[in-house]
């Protein structure tokens, strides 16, 4: 917790825009203090790579299984005919009209956008949720508040 504050500090990056910090623990006095090497101890090697080059660096696939998503019903799709073409490949069959969405494809690229707002939250960048369906609208506007983040839900001018 303490590290995840300090790290945004600019001392801590180097040009390359690489992480250059080391971490000193005191067990028995339970305090955390991070360090920027000095230049005697430049060789000791303390970069982070970059979190982008990781399938899970900040471990999502941990957040969501298969599991969850089909108790949560996310294999329900819409009705067969308001299917996109270009939704065909992701859609496993249908039963009674309704489009049923192929999870196992769905799994990994839910995975990868959840390791690129990570990584976006993690350089502090600004993430706007949007939607215009008036029902989930208070979800959203709640879910941005809650994370710190910005909602726009409301009808804007062309």
């Amino acid at each position: 917790m303490y590290l995840l504050l300090l790290l945004f500090n600019d001392k801590l990056f180097q040009e390359d825009g690489k992480l250059n910090f080391k971490v000193n623990y005191s067990i028995d006095e339970n305090i955390v203090d991070v360090v920027t090497p000095s230049k005697k101890e430049k060789n000791i090697p303390t970069v982070i790579d970059d979190p982008l080059q990781h399938d899970d660096y900040f471990n999502v696939r941990s957040l969501v299984t298969l599991e969850d998503l089909f108790k949560n019903r996310a294999h329900h799709g819409h009705v067969t005919g308001m299917r996109n073409p270009w939704m065909s490949q992701y859609i496993y069959g249908h039963r009674l009209d309704v489009d049923i969405i192929h999870l196992d494809k769905t799994l990994p690229m839910l995975y990868s956008a959840l390791n690129f707002l990570a990584y976006i939250a993690y350089r502090q960048g600004i993430i706007l949720s949007l939607t215009r369906y008036p029902a989930h609208v208070p979800l959203v506007e709640r879910a941005a508040r809650d994370c710190g983040e910005y909602a726009h839900c409301r009808k804007w001018a062309y």
